[in-house]
């Protein structure tokens, strides 16, 4: 689930779609309406540091919605694919600060995929916002941190170990300088 700064919105994610749900004066929120997943398979979600884009994982990579368009419940909420080649099973997605990347842990294929979020927005969805992917071992449950400059990437499970450390594309990753957090 991510919710936004204020509180107002939340968005989950329904394995084929998203549900949009808005916080009003009870202790429940209330769905507003649900937004179809092209890619389907829709799990793990960030919402960007600003709130807006919701980047959902899914399948081979993630989806980006939308915030403002899917809280209006305007048309084509879905800004573009993400894709990364050979890739199964996206299940978890972490965001760079300012939202530049995009982190999809592929459980099946043993990698997290690195997308240019920024490139995507700015230029068009495509096949160059795949940067590359980081080896990730055994069915990696997702990117459970992703800290500063260089970016520092520990998976959920990865309490204790080293970091996997990225100084910038094309450029690879190196375990090690950082320590993922304990707790």
């Amino acid at each position: 689930m991510a919710v936004t700064s204020a509180g107002r919105w939340s968005f989950v994610s329904l394995v084929d779609s998203v549900a949009v749900l808005r916080a009003g004066g009870g202790a429940v929120p209330s769905l507003v309406r649900t937004i179809g997943v092209p890619a389907s398979g829709a799990l793990g979600e960030a919402l960007t540091s600003a709130g807006r884009y919701l980047v959902v994982a899914g399948l081979s990579g993630a989806e980006v919605i939308s915030v403002a368009r899917a809280e209006q419940g305007r048309p084509h909420a879905t800004a573009g694919t993400l894709t990364a080649p050979d890739a199964m099973g996206a299940i978890e997605v972490a965001l760079s600060p300012g939202g530049r990347y995009a982190f999809v842990s592929i459980e099946y294929s043993h990698e997290i995929a690195v997308f240019s979020l920024q490139r995507a927005l700015t230029r068009g969805f495509g096949p160059p916002d795949f940067v590359g992917s980081i080896p990730a071992g055994q069915e990696p449950v997702g990117p459970g941190a992703v800290t500063g400059r260089p970016v520092a990437l520990c998976d959920q499970r990865a309490r204790g170990r080293d970091a996997a450390v990225w100084r910038r594309p094309g450029r690879p990753w190196k375990p090690g300088g950082h320590r993922c957090a304990a707790g």
